[in-house]
């Protein structure tokens, strides 16, 4: 059997996901929010691989 999670994960420290309205969308800020939330994911993603967590969600 697997364990994982369903919801947000807020535990793991800098791991905050942004977003962009479109009204506020230019190429240079949705650059910037891609590359913050990659980087969150990744932080993520090595959390859950030291604690043995094969599932989670990702927003």
């Amino acid at each position: 059997m697997s364990i994982g999670y369903a919801c947000l994960n807020i535990g793991t420290p800098n791991t905050n996901i942004r977003s962009v309205m479109q009204r506020n969308a230019t190429p240079e800020k949705l650059t910037e929010v891609t590359a913050h939330n990659l980087a969150a994911l990744e932080k993520m993603i090595d959390y859950n691989r030291k604690n043995n967590i094969k599932l989670f969600r990702i927003s």
